[in-house]
């Protein structure tokens, strides 16, 4: 990131924009998006500053659907900018069914003493209780700070009769599996956070699988994840 350094007074600046656009299956925009970001700080503190992460968070309802998401950040401060396009995809939810998000792998969980005080069923999707979940958006996981990575989902409906296996795969070939325990709960949605065993696993690329039967569902949910020195 660009960031202006006032030798006069010690200190350095620098300006930030993200700009989020989410389009409809026809290209129609249905949610627009945006944040700017003024940083400031101490001189000696500049290089940690270009190093750091902007947290961009926001929540939208959505309508079924397959959506293109189009995220722009700009850097005024460099005068440069990037640009991402992903696709989501929306199903569908009978009320009678079993539902479930989608599997997050997490970087980092924060508890925080400020959760939102509403009603578990609408909370923030990111909180578990106190906890805030810093999700994993690609990244390589070093195996020399880490030796779990923690995963999350969401299930919603009757769950009680769930059975859930968790398949750990790399090319497409099992290593491991085994069955994933939800925590107790009565309501209509259950959080789960979950920790995978890295260690001892060699670097490279694997899929990490979750399939739960309940009834007559079979519902799956995959993420992707790499493993560096």
């Amino acid at each position: 990131r660009g960031h202006a350094v006032d030798e006069r007074r010690s200190t350095y600046s620098g300006q930030a924009a993200i700009v989020l656009r989410v389009r409809n299956g026809s290209g129609q925009e249905v949610q627009k998006l945006s944040q700017r970001y003024q940083l400031s700080g101490d001189a000696r503190d500049v290089e940690a500053a270009r190093q750091g992460d902007i947290i961009f968070y926001r929540e939208v309802d959505l309508e079924p659907g397959v959506y293109t998401i189009e995220s722009v950040v700009f850097d005024a401060g460099a005068k440069r900018g990037s640009a991402r396009v992903t696709t989501l995809n929306v199903p569908a939810v009978d009320g009678r069914d079993t539902a479930m998000s989608s599997l997050v792998l997490v970087n980092r969980i924060e508890e925080t003493s400020d959760a939102p005080q509403n009603e578990p069923s609408v909370r923030p999707p990111l909180f578990v209780g106190r906890m805030l979940l810093y999700p994993n958006l690609g990244e390589p996981v070093s195996k020399g700070a880490v030796t779990e990575l923690p995963f999350y989902f969401t299930l919603y409906g009757s769950v009680t009769d769930a059975r859930i296996t968790a398949q750990l795969l790399r090319n497409g070939q099992p290593l491991a599996e085994a069955p994933v325990a939800l925590s107790s709960s009565t309501g209509a949605r259950v959080q789960h956070i979950g920790k995978l065993s890295i260690a001892g696993l060699p670097v490279g690329t694997y899929e990490l699988r979750l399939a739960v039967q309940t009834g007559h569902q079979q519902l799956s949910r995959t993420a992707f994840f790499t493993l560096v020195d």
